[in-house]
């Protein structure tokens, strides 16, 4: 099959590499968006998404390929010292209840807009204070961060959560990604096998690809938004090129179980979200953390918890921390029965069935050891490297990719128009 040439080539799949790819081909650069074998789409977002406002680029490109639902009483805590909303009639009186000041509620809600100086006094204020004092914002910096501390330790470097912006749950569909793709000016391959890079010096020429589409695909940028341990499961050779050392393997990963509630005023009282914690000192994973969004059956809700990545397959641990997170609501509420509907997918299929987890937790010490060859026209854009989980960290993580290849691509532009031979010599334009 004759080389194709393609301006950049982005290798994702799931959500991965998507809203770049839009973003790239409005700036009318030819883009070719390979999805990988073993990726699959998302049904729920687990974090839900804070948004100020529908109307911004990012949440439009949201709203094509996904549902999103309003809740009234904005992003919700449920810890043993009773229910905490972020917004609605009772936001208020619920924070004072727990000695949340108003200088704390109003500093939360300015995450997204601080200065680095800003953020670097309230990071100092916050680093002052107990559990009992600033356990919001630690719940802000580390429910959907990528790298786990289980001191819940706050740093300049994080990415807040603005819990106090209106709240949505996020259901994706199929359909509408595969027909926003399908949309697009940028060309899209699906269910991609990688068979070799092939190499120029320190520069890719040009990959091989197998799958629905086979033949090898040349262009001048490549991004790479796989992780080093899915890299290797989809072909170890090319993850030996791409990353030297080991596989970093995550320390966590989040799933998700289902739950029929019986009927009654108990649950129409819930609302459409809340994040229940067992107790504040324990570590936030296990059953001790959970995420309950509503789903589209009446009395259901879809629970997310955070597991240890080593043990996601054993049955019984599974059994185990769904039941504890169970027993936990109907302690809170004695008068509801709670039924565990459906089990994690991990319960009932293998890796190969389920594809590669897009809610994987990392620790520090394991990404010190990770290794990223040096290719002149690669982008790594790999989960290792983003700092959050939810749509708004994969929001600022892919623009962040993007103005690096406009840069990358204007330099490229700018040297060969200064060494272009002319009538009268090289142009210095």
């Amino acid at each position: 099959m004759a080389a194709q040439k393609q301006k950049i080539v982005i290798l994702g799949g799931g959500l991965r590499g998507l809203y770049l790819a839009s973003l790239l081909s409005q700036k009318s650069y030819p883009v070719q968006y390979l999805e990988l074998a073993g990726y699959k789409y998302p049904s729920i977002e687990p974090f839900g998404y804070f948004a100020e406002d529908l109307h911004d680029e990012f949440s439009v490109f949201l709203q094509n390929i996904a549902d999103l639902s309003p809740c009234p009483t904005g992003f919700t805590v449920w810890s043993e010292q009773g229910p905490v909303e972020m917004r609605g009639p009772l936001s208020n009186f619920s924070l004072d209840q727990r000695g949340i000041s108003y200088t704390l509620s109003d500093a939360l809600k300015k995450v997204d807009h601080f200065s680095f100086q800003e953020k670097k006094e309230f990071v100092r204020a916050m680093q002052s204070l107990d559990m009992s004092q600033n356990w919001l914002t630690a719940l802000s910096a580390h429910l959907a961060n990528s790298i786990y501390d289980a001191d819940r330790s706050i740093n300049i470097h994080q990415q807040l959560l603005p819990l106090f912006n209106p709240y949505y749950l996020v259901r994706f569909s199929e359909n509408k990604i595969k027909n926003y793709m399908d949309q697009q000016t940028f060309k899209t391959q699906r269910d991609i096998q990688i068979k070799d890079i092939s190499l120029v010096g320190k520069t890719i020429d040009a990959i091989e690809i197998s799958g629905m589409a086979a033949g090898v695909l040349k262009g001048d940028y490549f991004v790479w938004l796989g992780s080093s341990e899915d890299t290797t499961s989809l072909n170890p050779t090319v993850a030996k090129r791409l990353f030297p050392r080991n596989a970093v393997s995550p320390a966590w990963s989040w799933t998700h179980f289902s739950v029929q509630l019986s009927q009654g005023p108990e649950v129409e009282a819930l609302p459409q979200n809340f994040t229940l914690i067992q107790n504040l000192y324990l570590p936030w994973t296990h059953s001790h953390i959970s995420l309950f969004q509503k789903g589209e059956a009446p009395g259901t809700y879809h629970v997310w918890f955070r597991i240890a990545h080593s043990r996601k397959f054993q049955r019984t641990y599974l059994e185990q921390t769904c039941q504890q997170i169970v027993d936990e609501l109907q302690r809170r509420i004695p008068a509801l029965e709670v039924k565990i509907e459906k089990m994690p997918p991990e319960f009932s299929r293998d890796r190969s069935e389920l594809g590669m987890n897009p809610y994987s937790v990392y620790e520090q010490p394991a990404l010190d050891k990770l290794k990223l060859s040096c290719f002149k026209n690669l982008i790594y854009a790999c989960p290792e490297q983003q700092s959050g989980l939810d749509l708004l960290s994969m929001k600022r993580f892919e623009i962040d990719i993007y103005q690096k290849i406009l840069k990358m691509t204007e330099m490229k532009k700018k040297n060969d128009q200064e060494v272009q031979p002319g009538r009268d010599g090289p142009s210095l334009d």
